[in-house]
């Protein structure tokens, strides 16, 4: 399970005991509901919804009984803390590589956390890239190039 705590300090770059200092007064809840909905606004364009609802069948339902208005919000809300897989609908491995060359140059030195050719990589721009505002192809607008 992710903890809100890790999860903000990577949405805001400070350390996370910065972050439990600076944050201290605000609500768990709060904090959670400031990550869904950065994780809906930075993710609606690019998330397969019919990807996510099929490998999660129990979501599934839920979005049919009218518990959750898609999948994205369940993911948003839940699912990234419950390690569900995101699917994204047009992710590029060799576009996020070539404009993240830090990740490439771990990938070559066959860092046993992040391997070309299978799910790391795209579990690295979820859940390191999308909090570390890196650029990469579905999510390009994420870093001002100026």
């Amino acid at each position: 399970m992710r903890n809100i705590n890790d999860i903000m300090s990577r949405m805001t770059g400070c350390k996370q005991t910065d972050f439990e200092n600076a944050f201290i007064s605000i609500e768990t809840s709060k904090l959670r509901q400031i990550v869904e909905n950065y994780l809906v606004y930075k993710l609606k364009s690019y998330f397969d919804e019919r990807k996510y609802l099929d490998a999660n069948e129990d979501v599934k339902h839920s979005v049919e009984r009218g518990e959750f208005n898609s999948g994205l919000t369940h993911y948003a809300k839940y699912g990234i803390y419950e390690n569900r897989e995101i699917y994204f609908s047009n992710f590029d491995e060799d576009a996020y590589l070539e404009q993240n060359l830090d990740v490439k140059m771990l990938v070559e030195k066959g860092n046993e956390s992040i391997k070309a050719g299978n799910e790391s990589i795209k579990a690295h721009a979820c859940y390191e890239g999308i909090f570390e505002h890196r650029h990469f192809q579905p999510f390009g607008s994420w870093v001002n190039n100026d």
